[in-house]
């Protein structure tokens, strides 16, 4: 969880890791991992969690408060 939750950290240096972020990811890792024995499927935790991540990081980053993205905009 610390490589996916770095990674997206460096490709996303204005989000950056906010805390909260891995218990996003803690679910995903979770469900996608559930069956396997020793191997990890990192790169489909990250596609999720980064689907996930572009819908509610809008709702978390400053900048976007005004815009209709931003949290102001969706509740008016």
């Amino acid at each position: 969880m610390t490589r996916i939750l770095f990674i997206y950290a460096k490709l996303y240096p204005k989000a950056g890791y906010v805390q909260g972020m891995n218990e996003v990811l803690a679910p995903i890792f979770y469900l996608v991992n559930a069956r396997k024995k020793n191997m990890i499927d990192e790169p489909a935790c990250f596609f999720m969690f980064n689907n996930v991540m572009t819908d509610l990081i809008e709702l978390n980053i400053e900048a976007f408060d005004r815009k209709e993205n931003g949290i102001h905009g969706r509740i008016q």
